[in-house]
């Protein structure tokens, strides 16, 4: 007797907890719901304030993306088109159910792009990114947001950013300004299968190379990697040597890409700790002139980036990335 009210209350405990988790999970919904409602309501008002002054401009077609990654469709590419008539015109996007969903979101992140003229989407499309389900014969690029996932604060990737100290609230991702006003300078290219835009032409800076790891590093969440310049690059935990730190023009943030072949793939942002004066400022910007200024001058120096902007080496460069 004993054992069956044990039983009994364990399925009742159990049977609790599964109502719990349920009612939360509707409450989650609601919330989304109404949040999201509200977004379209303040929307078309906005859009109709604009038909009377043109004081107040369209919403942004990547602000629209982040909104409704977070909304439910049984299909993907709802997400996407439904949002279109919202947005400021000009795009040049046709709703055609016919397309893929990442022949879709590589679209629109051409789009938000050239619109843009910058490169900041790339932290984006890294947020969450372990997050994609791939396919074989149709991969989402590395650059290109996947807006077809949930956004969640939790991934293992925004932890990583927090312990970098690249702060990830809102996808401001820190005080870096590593290009300044330098606008991007891309175009996009088919890739080996033939599929169009899936490789993003675009103009950077090699900032840096790793080529040892820190010995006292122990963090699980990051790799401390020595970088050819001497300074200590903290970056994601699948870097290994010889994978390179860029400066992209366009963009406010430094990355760590890996060079396969005649094609590049972005891994995660890149935290420079600039503690050697020879070679600061990465992150705010100030490689930029300093480009300049050591190709007029010819300032040589033995050792990683100075040698390497004296002989002319690392003036930008364009770079194909996958």
């Amino acid at each position: 007797m004993a054992r069956s009210c044990q039983i009994s209350d364990e399925e009742t405990q159990a049977t609790q907890r599964a109502f719990v988790k349920r009612h939360s999970e509707r409450l989650l919904e609601a919330d989304a719901f109404w949040k999201l409602t509200n977004f379209v309501l303040q929307s078309k008002k906005e859009l109709q304030d604009r038909k009377k002054s043109v004081s107040v401009p369209y919403l942004s077609l990547l602000q629209l993306m982040g909104h409704s990654r977070n909304c439910k469709a049984s299909e993907p590419l709802d997400k996407v088109y439904a949002f279109l008539g919202l947005a400021e015109p000009g795009h040049g996007i046709q709703v055609d159910y016919s397309k893929t969903a990442n022949s879709v979101l590589t679209e629109v992140a051409c789009a938000i792009i050239l619109r843009e003229e910058g490169l900041d989407i790339i932290g984006i499309a890294l947020q969450n990114n372990r997050l994609r389900v791939q396919s074989p014969t149709d991969q989402l690029p590395s650059w290109v947001p996947d807006w077809s996932v949930k956004d969640d604060a939790s991934t293992e990737y925004k932890t990583f950013l927090e312990d970098i100290r690249y702060d990830s609230m809102n996808y401001s991702l820190g005080p870096s300004q590593a290009s300044q006003t330098r606008k991007a300078v891309v175009s996009f290219h088919a890739d080996s299968h033939g599929r169009p835009n899936r490789i993003l032409r675009a103009r950077g800076i090699l900032a840096d190379c790793l080529i040892r790891a820190k010995p006292s590093a122990t963090a699980s969440s990051f790799s401390h990697i020595v970088g050819e310049s001497g300074t200590e690059i903290k970056t994601v935990p699948n870097a290994r040597i010889g994978d390179e730190v860029w400066v992209l023009l366009g963009c406010k943030d430094t990355f760590t890409l890996r060079k396969d072949g005649g094609l590049y793939t972005v891994l995660g942002h890149a935290m420079v700790l600039e503690r050697n004066p020879m070679f600061e400022d990465v992150l705010s910007g100030i490689l930029n002139e300093r480009v300049q200024a050591a190709r007029e001058a010819q300032h040589i120096r033995e050792g990683g980036l100075i040698e390497r902007l004296g002989r002319g080496e690392a003036a930008t460069t364009d770079l194909m990335i996958s």
